[in-house]
Order: structure tokens, then C-alpha cells, then sequence
């Protein structure tokens, strides 16, 4: 048994770690429903999960952040089995995420996290932005040659480049931003493997339309799917979670999550089976540990 589990919580703007975080508090709160216990946390952390927790059980959007004002948690947990395990969510809002890939820097603090923990959680949103095809810019490509040789053959031609537009992450597609932060966090890693689970959020919109987390991740992220699939460095589960149960904006589904008791209302759905259990990733990853070789 390892001394102390160290899991990293990861993860773009959006992308479900405080709805998470939330439904997990409510869990750790009832010891009955959960295979975790609490050790240590400490009075600010406490109240600020207290505040996501009332939030969350009162089916309210947990929503956006104030960075400035808790920005990172950190949970002293142990199993059933005695297993001690510390759980960091060094940037609650993943708003800094981007600024990661953009920079290729980020703070010391996140840097000893990265390099010192035994476990990823690696969490992605439901809203997904496409990359642009090469059909497509070999097309707009064509277009633009066209207009351009007009222009020149023009009898008042005059050379005048347009500015290009400044690239910025807004822009970026999110598999590329996803395999850049992952590739970042490896090569800090100097070689030693990353055991993780890749989470995915809001998984009642994706559930019925596709068979399994891992084959969603392979229609929708096919780059970053292939770079899991590939890299030694990074042996991984993939489980889809939605933390709220439902779409709260819907009064069909809100009535019918009012009925269900909290430790009832979160869906984890590994691809085998789904259970209602929202602490199943940290077991899953705690198991992926164990055997960190296989695929």
C-alpha cells in the first residue's frame, strides 16, 4: 500500500470539477453512502465546499468561481481499506488552464503538484470546440488565391496585405489545448508514468447517444484519444459523470431528480456499468495505480 495517494485534479473553464467537487463533499458527508471518510480539511476549504454542497443540493448551478476568492482545495481522505489519500484542486475555476498552454509556464506551486502526485484526474466540459478540417481550409485556401488573382489583374490593383488576426486561445480547438496541457505536465514528469482518469462532464446530454465514455471520446476528441491510447506515460480510464444527475433547466427533470435523494442523483458511467457512487473515480484510479501498465 502506498503511504499517502496523491491526486491531482485537473482541468479547463467549465469543464464539471466544482459541480464535482460538490456532489463528492455532499458523499464525504454522509459516511454511511460513501467509501471515503474525511481526515483533514481545513476552516476555509470547509466553509467553501459547505457553500458549493447547499448549492448543489439545492438545484442550483454550483456556476463560475471567484478565483480570487478560494482558487484551491486541497482534502485529506482515507478508503475503507485505511488508505490515505490527498486530493488537490489547485485551480478551481480552470480558468488559468489556458493561460498554462499559451505561457508554457505556470507557478511553482502547481509545478510541485504536478510533479509529485501519483494519480490525474482530468476532467473535460460538454462544450466542445471542433478543430477546422483541412478540406475545409484547403477550400477557403482556394477562395482566397482566386480573390487575390483577381485583384492583381485589376487595371487600379494595388498591393495592400491585410493585417493577420492575432492568435489567441479562443480560437484553438479543445483537443489541442487538452494534448498540449497533458503533453506539458508529462515532460515535467521526467518519464515517470501518470495514472489517470479522464472524466467527462455533463454525461446525461451524451449518455443515450453514444456507446460508452471511451467511444464518445473517440467520435468527439479523436486527436486526444489517440494520444491516450498511445502514450505509456499516461495509462488511463475514461468514465463519463453527470454530478447534478440532469439538465436543472429542464421541469421534467428537475421533478424527477427532486424524488431521488442526493447520493442518488449523481450518474458515474465507466462504459461496463453506471452507479450512483460519485467517489467510483478516485476507487477507479487508486485500482488504475495497481496495475499502471495495462491499457
Amino acid at each position: 500500500m502506498i503511504d499517502e495517494v496523491r491526486l491531482l485534479a485537473v482541468g479547463p473553464y467549465g469543464s464539471g470539477k466544482t459541480t464535482f467537487i460538490a456532489a463528492l463533499w455532499n458523499a464525504l458527508m454522509d459516511a454511511d453512502k460513501s467509501a471515503l471518510a474525511v481526515d483533514s480539511v481545513t476552516d476555509s476549504d470547509k466553509s467553501y465546499l459547505a457553500e458549493i454542497r447547499d448549492r448543489w443540493l439545492k438545484f442550483e448551478p454550483v456556476g463560475r468561481t471567484d478565483v480570487d476568492r478560494h482558487e484551491h482545495i486541497e482534502l485529506a481522505l482515507r478508503t475503507d481499506a485505511g488508505q490515505r489519500l490527498r486530493l488537490s484542486v489547485p485551480d478551481i475555476s480552470g480558468e488559468r488552464v489556458e493561460r498554462h498552454v499559451i505561457d508554457r509556464s505556470w507557478a511553482r506551486q502547481f509545478d510541485e503538484l504536478v510533479s509529485q502526485c501519483t494519480g490525474l484526474l482530468f476532467f473535460i466540459g460538454p462544450e466542445v470546440k471542433d478543430p477546422h478540417r483541412l478540406d475545409d481550409a484547403q477550400l477557403i485556401a482556394a477562395e482566397v488565391a482566386d480573390v487575390a488573382a483577381d485583384a492583381a489583374s485589376a487595371p487600379s490593383a494595388q498591393s495592400v496585405q491585410a493585417p493577420l488576426p492575432e492568435w489567441t486561445a479562443d480560437i484553438c480547438a479543445t483537443q489541442v489545448m487538452l494534448v498540449e496541457l497533458l503533453q506539458l505536465m508529462t515532460e515535467r514528469r521526467a518519464g515517470h508514468p501518470l495514472p489517470a482518469v479522464v472524466i467527462i462532464s455533463a454525461w446525461d446530454i451524451w449518455r443515450d447517444q453514444t456507446k460508452g465514455p471511451r467511444n464518445w471520446l473517440r467520435q468527439r476528441l479523436p486527436l486526444l484519444s489517440q494520444f491516450l491510447d498511445g502514450n505509456e506515460q499516461l495509462p488511463c480510464d475514461v468514465v463519463g459523470i453527470s454530478a447534478q444527475g440532469g439538465d436543472y433547466t429542464s421541469e421534467q427533470q428537475r421533478d424527477h431528480l427532486k424524488k431521488l435523494a442526493p447520493h442518488e442523483r449523481p450518474v458515474v458511467d465507466d462504459g461496463q456499468a453506471v452507479s450512483h457512487d460519485i467517489t467510483r473515480p478516485i476507487a477507479s484510479l487508486i485500482a488504475r495505480m495497481a496495475r499502471p501498465n495495462a491499457r
